[in-house]
């Protein structure tokens, strides 16, 4: 997903990613990259659950938002870094451990479905 993203707002006028004034100045000026990237980590949050109980299947929904707390830390880090608008930020919480506990319940309503 974030391929995509990066694929429709290349990075234009010289905008590097090293240098965290431009590549500050471009995520304040491109709300819609950052909606593409919050999309993304709830997709991958969503997926990281999903994955967690497909290999455990004894692990509840709780357990499995573990995997949401430490890609909520990663983009913590990512987000500390360079500067991103406040709202980015507030969305950020809620895009990992919801989403990795989405995606626990879906897999396990698809094995009740089966069993």
């Amino acid at each position: 997903m974030q391929f995509i993203n990066h694929s429709l707002y290349t990075a234009i006028d010289g905008v590097s990613i090293e240098n965290k004034e431009q590549y500050s100045a471009f995520i304040h000026n491109n709300p819609l990259y950052l909606l593409g990237v919050l999309i993304s980590n709830a997709a991958g949050s969503f997926t990281g659950g999903a994955v967690a109980k497909l290999i455990r299947n004894d692990i509840t929904a709780q357990q499995a938002c573990v995997v949401g707390l430490v890609l909520m830390i990663l983009a913590y880090v990512n987000i500390v870094a360079v500067s991103h608008p406040v709202w980015f930020w507030i969305l950020s919480v809620f895009a990992f451990i919801p989403f990795s506990w989405y995606g626990a319940l879906f897999i396990q309503k698809q094995i009740n479905k089966i069993t």
